[in-house]
Order: structure tokens, then sequence, then C-alpha cells
């Protein structure tokens, strides 16, 4: 644990954002100047000005020995974060534009001057992420969490995943119909799921969905269009160091949210634990 960084560049993404953007930035001036705090904005005002305005910020706060600050919906924090993180540089997370799973996760408020506050008495933490092929993932990954109510029941049965779990030298393989992968063993137990392992250091958890046989499928169907209530499905939650995920016959690419943020990717796809922690600023408490 350090002492937060003092100075910080701020990458602010209008571009993200709904409403009296030009407010809040106002908001965020004033408060930074009443606290006294050395700042810098990087303001983002068209949608692909992201990359360009994170890769301003990277330099000045290495060169300064300050924070990236993250300003912005749940897509903002999660593309600032990779860059930041590639360049080992400490990163503070301020969510704008509504409820952020992805800061509440670490303890930060999702209401703009709450977390300003937060972000001025914080301290910097390395935490450990995840990894979803060559991109970081600091809440979690769902695969197939939503899917779509128009599928046929062929469908329905194809969407099973196969799942190699790799865990000290040993492989398990596992089919799944929806999976989520994280290491906040506090986050999974919200989602509902009862028995969850604490991962050892370098691991991660994946909490699978097990996929239903056809005949319960079809009766699970009919009982829903009766208005029946619908059965659990089996959960199981898992520690593993490295998992590879592979989609069903037919299915080249897999639904995947990514810190709240939607992307459909071809698999394979591996998740890991990455080799190195990412320095966030954190609530002290």
């Amino acid at each position: 644990m350090h002492t937060g960084a003092s100075l910080l560049f701020i990458v602010f993404d209008a571009a993200s954002l709904e409403g009296d953007t030009q407010a809040l930035a106002d908001r965020l001036d004033e408060r930074l100047n009443a606290a006294g705090r050395v700042y810098e904005l990087f303001v983002v005002r068209q949608t692909d000005e992201l990359g360009a305005a994170t890769g301003r910020a990277l330099p000045a706060a290495g060169a300064a020995g300050g924070a990236v600050v993250a300003a912005g919906t749940d897509g903002t924090l999660h593309a600032v974060a990779q860059a930041v993180w590639n360049a080992s540089l400490p990163l503070g997370l301020l969510p704008l534009g509504g409820a952020s799973q992805l800061a509440r996760a670490h303890g930060i408020p999702g209401e703009p001057d709450a977390a300003l506050d937060v972000l001025l008495h914080a301290h910097v933490e390395s935490v450990p992420v995840g990894m979803l092929g060559d991109r970081i993932f600091l809440l979690g990954a769902g695969v197939d969490m939503y899917p779509g109510m128009s599928h046929g029941l062929a469908h329905a049965a194809r969407r099973a995943l196969t799942l190699e779990l790799h865990q000290q030298g040993r492989m398990r393989l596992l089919r799944a119909r929806a999976l989520f992968v994280g290491s906040d063993v506090a986050l999974l137990r919200g989602l509902g799921v009862q028995q969850v392992p604490t991962p050892a250091p370098g691991q991660l958890l994946v909490t699978a969905q097990q996929p239903m046989p056809l005949w319960r499928t079809a009766w699970q169907a009919l009982r829903g269009a009766r208005g029946g209530s619908e059965e659990a499905e089996s959960i199981d939650s898992l520690a593993f160091d490295r998992l590879v995920l592979r989609s069903g016959r037919g299915q080249k690419a897999v639904d995947v949210v990514v810190d709240g943020v939607h992307r459909q990717l071809a698999t394979p796809l591996q998740f890991e634990c990455a080799p190195k922690p990412i320095h966030l600023l954190l609530p002290t408490v």
C-alpha cells in the first residue's frame, strides 16, 4: 500500500456521456482547485479521440510521477485501464453518467462528487487483474450470460461451451451454457453463487451454468409457456490457473461482457491471471 498520487491527469470522456458535460467538467475544476490539487484535463469530445487523449495523458503522468484518472462510463474506465496497466502507472476511476458496477466492485461510489471525494483521499493499492487473450479486465468477463429469448430448442442445445480448466498441472473438461470469470469472491456471492472457493494467488474463478439435457430444455420451455416456474440449473464455481473456452459446433463467436462492455469474440478464448497487477487509487478506510 502506498500514498495516493497528488498529480492527476484526467481523461474526461465527454463523448461517452449525455447531458451537460461542460457542467461536469466545471464541477471537476471547482472541486480540484478547492482541494489544492495539481491536475490536467484531457477532454474527449469525439468517440474516436479516446485513444489519443489517453496517449497524451500517459507520458505526462509518467514524467510527473502522477496518476491517470479515467472519467466516464464503464467503457471508458475499461479502455483507459488497459493503457494505464501497459504503462505500469497508477489509475484512478471516476465513474460518470450513471451506475458503474466496475467502480462499485472496488468500493468507489457511482455519484460523481462522492467518487471524487474518494479520489482526493485515495491510496494506491496493487490489485490482481484477469486477462482475456491479451487484454485485462478489472471486474470480470461474462460469456453468454444474457442469451436471446428467440433461439429455438435446436440452437439452445448446441449453445453448450467446452471449458478446459488447467490447475496445478492438471486439466479438467467442463461443459457450460454460460459462465462468469473473475476473482472477486464477494461479487460472485452477490450474484447468488453459494459455494465459492477462495482462489490462490495467480488464480481466477469461473462460475459456470451447466447446460440442461434437451428433454429438460423442452420441458422448461413448455412449463414457461404454461406459466410454470423455472428450475434452477446446476452451477459450479471453480478456481483455475488457465481456462480455454471453445464454442459448440456451428458457433464461431460468443457474446462476452468484459467490465460491463459488450463484445462478440471469436473462439477459442483464453483466460488467466495477468502477469502483473494494476495500481488502483482506492478508498482509504
